[in-house]
């Protein structure tokens, strides 16, 4: 259904009726009460700290909200709202005080938070501690230029003299949208869709009187969808130079409540500009980024590749975990425990001839070698070794042995490990089909 024109006017702030302070505040709960509470799924803040919600099935109203967000239907939508028993326990429960005129206006500005060509909408935050971090906050559902209106994010003012102050307000509970007018010289109270504003130190938007009661919010910058829409509201508004402030900005920039203790010096020097890359980046402590180029160095990386990496915030894959190494034993454990290198396998060529009888062997007696006398005097076959090749080649391991020190309290610090030359093997094993034999050679 297509909205007229005159429903949009009053979403827009149409209808600039002056309301007193007890007015503004009373239309102001019961509206948010029916519209954004339910919305949302909790009660946001209210001006009366005796507020209790009413007492009736909840999904009512959240269908009914639901369905004006499908069907945008303004007027439809409040009927509905006037005939619901919600409403009639909240005019009740603020003695039937309300103008229902004026109520009426102030629901609909907060239904135009809810219209799909708002560009806004409302959400849950919970980074305020002074909300007991259980918010709201305005985000962009669309791209917004610089110096655009956000013609949706209506506030409307109410002057506060001294003895109002007193009367209402009561510091930490009701006093979250109270600002001091330096024109006027006198508070002010700002209810309405702008009320659900946060505060942030390097805002994107600012408020606009459009006016004598009223005003809208202007941007300073360009904002991105899901962007949330911020104001300043003052150098002083969190304590003296903010210090008390849980905006993001400072907590991206370490200041307000995220200052540390030990810095109450302010830095001086140059300092990096603070840019909208900057702003869009993710809060983070102040180290981490020369953290990061030192981790990327240790792996082996030139500094110049290492802050490009970190600038980009490009994930890499960690390196495997090294394996530990084994505590070296002392003592006699480790002495037992060494273990002698084995010399690899090697091919040997071996020129054997059958012995014959003793007396027509005609082999020279300076064979370079031979069987052992237990085997020859068996009566079993007798070979002649005649030439052995590759035996000269053989590999000649090593192995180490802890060399003695004279006293042993400095032999347990000091392994000195010479290198000791192993003989070669003197033994060569043959096989003749089924048989095997082993000769050991000389020399």
């Amino acid at each position: 259904m297509v909205v007229g024109r005159v429903e949009r006017r009053h979403a827009t702030g149409g209808g600039g009726k002056t309301l007193s302070p007890q007015e503004l505040s009373d239309c102001d709960d019961i509206a948010t009460a029916l519209t954004i509470d339910p919305y949302l799924g909790f009660t946001t803040h209210k001006m009366n700290i005796r507020y209790r919600p009413p007492r009736c099935n909840k999904d009512v109203l959240r269908n009914l909200i639901f369905a004006f967000i499908k069907d945008q239907n303004y007027e439809e939508t409040y009927k509905r709202l006037e005939r619901c028993e919600a409403m009639h326990q909240l005019l009740a429960f603020y003695k039937h005080r309300v103008n229902r005129d004026d109520l009426r206006d102030h629901i609909m500005r907060f239904l135009g938070v809810l219209d799909v060509e708002s560009g806004i909408s409302i959400m849950g935050c919970t980074r305020y501690s002074l909300e007991d971090n259980a918010g709201a906050r305005v985000c962009s559902t669309k791209a917004w230029g610089r110096n655009e209106e956000i013609q949706f994010l209506v506030g409307c003012i109410a002057e506060l003299s001294e003895e109002e102050e007193n009367q209402f307000l009561h510091p930490g509970k009701n006093d979250f949208s109270v600002m001091y007018s330096t024109r006027k010289k006198c508070g002010q109270l700002w209810l309405g869709p702008a009320a659900y504003i946060n505060h942030d130190c390097n805002a994107n938007c600012t408020f606009v009187a459009t006016g004598r009661n009223t005003a809208t919010v202007r941007t300073l910058r360009e904002i991105e969808p899901g962007d949330e829409v911020t104001c300043n509201y003052g150098g002083d508004f969190f304590g003296d130079n903010n210090c008390y402030c849980e905006c993001e900005t400072c907590e991206r920039r370490q200041t307000g409540a995220f200052a540390k203790k030990d810095s109450d010096q302010q830095s001086e020097g140059y300092q990096l500009r603070y840019s909208s890359r900057r702003q869009a980046a993710p809060p983070t402590g102040t180290n981490t980024l020369e953290h990061t180029v030192e981790t990327l160095r240790q792996r082996g990386m030139t500094r110049y590749d290492a802050q490009i990496i970190a600038e980009q915030r490009l994930k890499l894959d960690s390196p495997a975990p090294a394996a530990a190494p084994a505590a070296p034993r002392r003592g006699r454990a480790a002495a037992g425990a060494l273990t002698l290198p084995v010399s690899p396998p090697c091919h040997v060529k071996v020129t054997l001839r059958m012995k014959r009888s003793p007396p027509a062997d005609d082999i020279s007696e300076s064979a370079s070698s031979h069987f052992s006398d237990d085997s020859a005097t068996s009566g079993e076959i007798q070979y002649e070794v005649l030439r052995l090749e590759g035996i000269g080649e053989l590999p000649v391991a090593t192995w180490h042995k802890k060399k003695k020190k004279k006293r042993h309290r400095h032999e347990r610090h000091h392994d000195v490990t010479p290198e000791v030359a192993v003989p070669s093997a003197k033994r060569v094993r043959l096989k003749f089909g089924g048989e095997s034999r082993t000769i050991e050679l000389t020399g």
